[in-house]
């Protein structure tokens, strides 16, 4: 109703660990010559801002090259949005040699974290899977381990190598603590 009340500022730099972005066809799949898409240059999580007991965060997800043969999910959390903003904690989980991208992230009431994605080598199928933090876990770990939501079984053929792109972790509404998750599969 008064927009001269609402004030933009920014846009503000701050420094995060070194990446490389993975390739954009690189994933592959069992039983397919066909390398799914990354679409490894863009933050694929939408910004989660969280205000948890009077602090500030933003919370965000991509996929990074760990290795020749290994994409991992880099995650992060920035705080001191009314100063100057900066990484609070970061990490990169790439447990073993697969390619995990697509990740997609939600924080509960509490600050708990959980992160979903897919995971793929030319040895399996395209499968989900999730891995989480405790507010209490060491920063930059996620110490909950991976566990597998479904294991794929079936690759996707046909000169199509769009995968997953709108997937997302959200947090229920109604008790601020549930985690839903939605992506792709065969």
């Amino acid at each position: 109703a008064t927009p001269s009340s609402s004030t933009f500022s920014g846009p503000q730099s701050f420094a995060i660990a070194a990446y490389t972005s993975p390739s954009w066809n690189g994933v592959p799949q069992k039983s397919s010559s066909e390398t799914l898409d990354t679409l490894g240059d863009r933050l694929m999580t939408w910004l989660q801002y969280r205000n948890i007991n009077g602090t500030q965060s933003l919370w965000v997800s991509r996929t990074v090259k760990v290795s020749s043969s290994s994409y991992g999910i880099r995650w992060m959390e920035v705080r001191n949005m009314s100063g100057t903003p900066s990484v609070y904690q970061q990490g990169t989980y790439a447990p073993n040699a697969a390619y995990r991208w697509m990740p997609s992230l939600a924080v509960d009431k509490f600050g708990n974290m959980a992160v979903g994605y897919s995971v793929s080598t030319s040895k399996m199928y395209p499968a989900i899977r999730y891995a989480g933090r405790l507010v209490g876990d060491a920063l930059g770990t996620l110490g909950q381990t991976e566990t597998t939501l479904f294991a794929g079984t079936g690759s996707q053929k046909g000169g199509y190598n769009r995968w997953g792109d709108y997937s997302s972790m959200s947090v229920d509404p109604v008790d601020d603590c549930t985690f839903w998750f939605t992506t792709e599969y065969y």
